[in-house]
């Protein structure tokens, strides 16, 4: 490389670092982020990711970034591990494949991570309750923490195992339960834009066909787990009939782990998140 072109390419890396927001450490003001596509990813553990896949995708070409639950800058890079610093267990996400499929079309990517495993939405506790639910708050105060204020195109909603496992154990009738499920996603998506301008992408909770003691699903798919259907079929109805929810990723058909609830094929389940959004003009 001649030592114009090398010394334009500095320029230019040093340019770009300007304009991100500090790594490993608090964000810079949100206008750090005029020209990136910001993301909350929100929901319970599938939405956190809990696959033992360890994605080999290439690293993008492009910045992209993520907020973490311990209040810092990271850069997103594949495989990208989670390492929980109470249970110590290493767990993949869609997200990286997600972030590079955005990357290759010249977006810059940056998430902002506040999904936890296990939360309900409707059934109590309602922790995810606009209203009332701690974690709605605390998804707020994530963003303005990060310093993307104003700039959140999106929240990546996966999640409601946790009500359709509690309306299952309670005996709710499955009429109500999606009627419930439904009404509370549709006043999630009107707060989401209240409060953060952004548009709420929901992907119905897996009906797990892809079992993994029966991974070849195209060809012999295992029955649908029946308690999921009501939250599952809600999802669906309220991304047709409201007017600030898109439809997300299906996951039936993807491998899922021995459990049979966290999904395994975390990097196609990312690029499909990616597709949902480019499909919807996000």
């Amino acid at each position: 490389m001649s030592g114009c072109l090398l010394r334009k390419a500095l320029l230019s890396a040093l340019l770009l670092l300007m304009s991100l927001p500090l790594l490993g450490g608090r964000a810079r003001p949100g206008s750090a982020f005029r020209g990136w596509d910001v993301f909350v990813i929100a929901g319970q553990s599938n939405a956190v990711g809990m696959s033992s896949e360890v994605t080999r995708a290439a690293p993008p070409t492009q910045p992209t970034l993520a907020y973490t639950l311990w209040d810092s800058w990271i850069r997103v890079e594949d495989p990208w591990i989670h390492r929980s610093p109470t249970v110590r267990v290493r767990v993949s996400s869609p997200w990286p494949s997600f972030a590079l499929r955005l990357v290759t079309l010249g977006r810059k990517v940056a998430l902002i991570a506040s999904a936890k495993g296990g939360s309900c939405l409707v059934a109590g506790p309602a922790e995810w309750d606009p209203t009332s639910g701690p974690l709605y708050q605390r998804m707020l105060d994530r963003v303005v923490q990060a310093g993307a204020e104003g700039h959140v195109k999106a929240v990546l909603w996966h999640q409601g195992e946790c009500d359709a496992q509690q309306w299952w154990n309670d005996g709710t009738d499955p009429v109500q339960a999606q009627a419930l499920y439904k009404a509370g996603l549709e006043t999630l998506a009107d707060a989401v834009a209240r409060d953060l301008g952004a548009v709420l992408v929901a992907a119905p909770i897996s009906l797990t066909r892809c079992r993994w003691s029966n991974p070849d699903c195209t060809a012999n798919p295992g029955p649908p787990a029946v308690k999921r259907i009501p939250v599952h079929d809600a999802t669906l109805q309220a991304a047709a009939e409201h007017w600030n929810i898109v439809l997300g990723p299906l996951s039936d058909d993807l491998r899922h782990e021995p459990d049979n609830v966290h999904i395994h094929e975390v990097t196609l389940l990312g690029l499909r998140w990616a597709d949902a959004l480019q499909a919807a003009g996000l």
